[in-house]
Order: structure tokens, then C-alpha cells, then sequence
């Protein structure tokens, strides 16, 4: 969710929200960040950019809200400190959260060495700046660090979205036409981010196990691994599950392939997204 540029709006009851927490199920985005792959990629390839005024009816947490102190850590868009003060405590810290598994150390919003200064300068100037075009910049590589938004109430596409921004790797597929099609529909923007790719041979065991890397192999087209190619794989696997009895049944198949997008975000290489400005998806409104 990206709330650049966004006003005060109508004041949320914070205990109300945390009540609503506990026993509803909001929409799930996350607040934004400078990478060109959204907030959070660990989630997925492509992202909405939501209408500034939807944030007059979100909640927002620092890191999960499946967090048992994540009601601690609530806040709404006129009352962020709650949200806040955790953030510039880690960032005070070290800029540093620790993940259970693979045990490694993640930097704070995926920004190596951030500091108090440099955090404060994204709120105060960078977020009052016209949000850069995703073809350009850092592709970021946040897995488990993150402000995450709730949005409260049903999300309609031509109402409150502004933006689809989508992996180049689908920009010549048949996924590409049909996020074409949904921009053109609902008349919002298709833009493509800097995305990801690796190839096959260069994904390690150390970060996600042998199991993935294995998969690698079997995933990559042509020896590369991109969003498309791991679309292309989970479509097999519903369509013929049968050719993937070597590797596990299907939820354990889901489970490596989501694993494999982890190391492609972790790993991966930025794919030169200027050239697509003529496919189709720019920065134009439709």
C-alpha cells in the first residue's frame, strides 16, 4: 500500500481498531518504501498502489500483525507513534530484526546500514516527494521487515486503486495481456518495477535448503529463474500433478516454490525494465 503523499484523514478509535484486529480479517498491504519492488516482495511479484484516501480507513502495525504485541504496535495514519517508536527503536539498535529460520540477520525496510538520520529523512522529505517510477532504482530485498498496512472495508479496483505494478517477466506472457487488460478495465496504471531473476546454477542451499536449489533447475527457463518461470511451475503442478511426484506432493511443491521466490528476492539480479515502456504498461494513466 503506498501512502506517499497521503493528509490526515478521519480519526480511527484506536481500541475499536485493536478489538477489530483481534476478531476481523482486513486486507493485508504494507506501507512504502523507496525499492522499486514494492514494500514487502517476499509476499509476491506484482502490487497495487492504493488511492491516497484509503488510508482514512487502514490501520497500521511495524513488522506483522500476527505478532503477539502487534496491538502494542498500532497505529492509524493521524496517529503513527505507536507505530513508529518500535521502528526508530530498532533502527537505534542496529537497523536489524533476527529471523527464527534460516537463522540470519535482516536489515531494518531492507535499507543496509539505516540510521535515525537517514530514517528520519525518508519520512520527512523522501515521502513528500512524487513517487519514483518502479522501472527505475533499487529492487529491494525485504523479506521480514516491514511497516504492514490493514485496510478496513472491501478494496474496489476503480475506486481506489491507482497503480499496478507488475514483474517485467510477465510483460510478454499471456499474465502480461491480462494485467493489461485489468489496468485498461478499471483505468488505472500498469507500471513495470526493475523485478528479479537469477540463474538456476547460481542458487545456493545455504539460505533456503538443497531442496530448492534442486528445484532451481527444474523451474528455470532457459537456465534462468524468474516470477513467470515460478508462475509457469505452480500452473503445472495444478494442471499435472503427476510430473511433480519426484520432487513431493502438491503442498510441498507450493511450499519449495514459494521458497524459491524467497531466494530470488534474497539473491536475485535487478532485469533492465526501461526497454518495456513501449509493451504496453507505463507511467501513463490509462
Amino acid at each position: 500500500m503506498d501512502v506517499r503523499g497521503m493528509t490526515s484523514g478521519a480519526s480511527f478509535d484506536i481500541t475499536s481498531r485493536r478489538a477489530a484486529m483481534r476478531h476481523q480479517e482486513p486486507e493485508s498491504g504494507c506501507f512504502t518504501s523507496a525499492q522499486a519492488a514494492g514494500p514487502l516482495p517476499r509476499f509476491g511479484s506484482c502490487y497495487f498502489i492504493l488511492r491516497a484516501d484509503v488510508s482514512r480507513r487502514a490501520s497500521f502495525t511495524f513488522a506483522g500483525s500476527e505478532r503477539p504485541d502487534a496491538v502494542d504496535r498500532l497505529g492509524t495514519i493521524d496517529r503513527m507513534a505507536s507505530v513508529l517508536a518500535p521502528l526508530f527503536e530498532e533502527v537505534a539498535a542496529g537497523a536489524h530484526a533476527t529471523v527464527a529460520w534460516p537463522p540470519h540477520v535482516v536489515p531494518t525496510l531492507g535499507v543496509d546500514g539505516l540510521t535515525v538520520s537517514a530514517l528520519l529523512e525518508r519520512i520527512l522529505v523522501d515521502l513528500a516527494r512524487p513517487r519514483p517510477h518502479p522501472s527505475t532504482g533499487v529492487a529491494g530485498r525485504v523479506l521480514d521487515s516491514g511497516i504492514e498496512a490493514q485496510v478496513h472495508g472491501p478494496i474496489e479496483m476503480g475506486r481506489d486503486v491507482d497503480a499496478l505494478v507488475a514483474d517485467p517477466a510477465f510483460a510478454t506472457t499471456g499474465t502480461g495481456d491480462r494485467l493489461r487488460a485489468l489496468s485498461q478495465r478499471y483505468a488505472f496504471a500498469l507500471e513495470w518495477h526493475v523485478g528479479f531473476r537469477v540463474r538456476a546454477s547460481d542458487v545456493s542451499s545455504e539460505f533456503r535448503g538443497e531442496a530448492v536449489a534442486a528445484l532451481a533447475a527444474t523451474v528455470a527457463r532457459h537456465g534462468v529463474v524468474d516470477a513467470a518461470a515460478i508462475g509457469e511451475a505452480e500452473r503445472s503442478l495444478r494442471q499435472d500433478p503427476e510430473r511433480w511426484r519426484d520432487v513431493g506432493d502438491p503442498a510441498e511443491v507450493l511450499r519449495l516454490l514459494k521458497q524459491l521466490w524467497h531466494v530470488l528476492v534474497h539473491d536475485g539480479h535487478s532485469v533492465d525494465a526501461l526497454h518495456l515502456r513501449g509493451c504496453g504498461g507505463d507511467d501513463t494513466h490509462l
